[in-house]
C-alpha cells in the first residue's frame, strides 16, 4: 500500500512548481505518490507538470476549472490512495528527509496528526521566521483544539493526517479564498485519537507576493472568525467556554492583522481612526478583549493588550517599522 498520498493544488505556478515537485523527487523515503490538482491554469503549468508524469509514474496529475485552493485539496482527497495525506503548495518546498523523518514518527505509534515546524523564507532564501507547533506538544488535546481553532498553531501545511480520519468523518476544506484551511485543521484534531509532533522546520513556505498569506481585503479573517463561531457552536458536546475562549483568541488574532493592514495602507490620523471602527465592529461581535495568555502567540497577545489600552499611535509607529 502506498503510505503517503502528496495533495498539491497549483495554479498559474510555472516558475515555483519544479522546485516544489523536485523536493519531493529527493525524498530518502520512496513510499509516496503526488497528486497535482491543476486548477484551471493558463500558464505553463500543466505542461510542466506532463512532463514529471511522463517521467515518474508515481505523479499523477487531474484538472479542474478554476476554483480556488481548497477545492482542489479536496479533490486531491479524493483522488489519494495512501494511509497519510500529506499537503504541499506549489511555491513551497521540502526538506529531503521530509518523509523519512515522519516515517520515524510513525514506527513508534501510529498517530492519527503529526505536526511540524515550519520555515518562512523569502524568494532569495533567507529565512524570515519558523513556526513552531511543536512548543505546544505537551498540551491536552482539549488545549489543541482552542490553539488550532483560535489560528494560534497555523492552519496551512504544518502536518500530515491519517486518511481514514479525513474520509471517514468527511473533513473537508472550505471553497473561501481566505482561510480554507480554518475547519480542515481544527476538524482533523477533534476526530483524532493521538497527535504527535516533530520538533524541526522541515517545510519551507516562500514568501512571494502574490502568496496566498496575501490575499484578502483589510479584514480578510472577519468571515473566517464567523465561519469557526457558527462550526464550534454545532458540535455536540463541546464545552461553551472552550468555545469563548477559541472564538475570542481567533477574534482577537483577526483584529490583529486587520490593524496591521489598515496601518500599512494608511496615514497615522486615518489609520487610528479606522482603527476604532475595527475595534468597535470587533467588540459588537466578541468579548475580543477577554483573552488568555495561555492560547496567544506572544505578538498577539502584546498588540491585544496595546488595543486594549488605546496605545494605537504606538501600535502604528511599529505596523510601519
Amino acid at each position: 500500500m502506498i503510505r503517503y498520498s502528496i495533495i498539491m493544488p497549483a495554479y498559474n505556478c510555472e516558475l515555483t512548481i519544479v522546485k516544489a515537485i523536485e523536493s519531493v523527487l529527493r525524498q530518502k523515503d520512496n513510499n509516496w505518490e503526488l497528486i497535482i490538482i491543476d486548477d484551471g491554469s493558463f500558464d505553463s503549468t500543466v505542461s510542466i507538470c506532463k512532463q514529471f508524469v511522463l517521467k515518474d509514474s508515481r505523479i499523477k496529475l487531474f484538472q479542474q476549472k478554476n476554483s480556488g485552493p481548497g477545492s482542489a485539496r479536496n479533490n486531491g482527497i479524493s483522488n489519494a490512495c495512501g494511509e497519510y495525506l500529506c499537503f504541499l503548495d506549489s511555491d513551497d518546498y521540502w526538506d529531503d528527509d521530509f518523509l523519512l523523518l515522519i516515517s520515524q514518527k510513525l514506527s513508534l505509534e501510529k498517530y492519527d496528526v503529526v505536526f511540524y515546524d515550519t520555515a518562512r523564507e523569502d524568494n532569495n532564501g533567507k529565512t524570515i521566521s519558523y513556526s513552531c507547533p511543536s512548543a505546544f506538544k505537551n498540551r491536552s488535546k482539549s488545549d489543541l483544539l482552542i490553539l488550532q481553532a483560535a489560528g494560534t498553531i497555523e492552519w496551512g501545511m504544518t502536518k500530515i493526517v491519517k486518511t481514514s480520519v479525513v474520509k471517514n468523518n468527511n473533513i473537508l476544506f472550505s471553497t473561501d479564498s481566505v482561510g480554507e484551511e480554518a475547519l480542515f485543521s481544527f476538524d482533523i484534531i477533534y476526530y483524532s485519537n493521538n497527535v504527535s509532533f516533530i520538533e524541526k522546520p522541515i517545510y519551507h513556505y516562500i514568501n512571494y507576493s502574490s502568496g496566498q498569506h496575501n490575499k484578502g481585503e483589510l479584514d480578510p479573517w472577519h468571515e473566517v472568525v464567523a465561519n469557526m463561531k457558527k462550526h464550534l457552536y454545532s458540535l455536540k458536546n463541546f464545552n461553551d467556554e472552550k468555545y469563548k475562549i477559541a472564538v475570542n483568541s481567533l477574534a482577537l488574532k483577526a483584529l490583529c492583522i486587520n490593524v496591521n493592514r489598515i496601518c500599512k495602507s494608511n496615514n497615522r490620523r486615518q489609520a487610528i481612526s479606522k482603527i476604532k471602527e475595527s475595534i468597535k465592529k470587533y467588540k459588537a461581535d466578541y468579548d475580543v478583549f477577554t483573552f488568555n495568555r495561555k492560547y496567544l502567540l506572544k505578538k498577539i497577545y502584546l498588540v491585544g493588550i496595546a488595543l486594549k489600552l488605546k496605545a494605537l499611535s504606538l501600535i502604528y509607529c511599529m505596523a510601519k517599522r
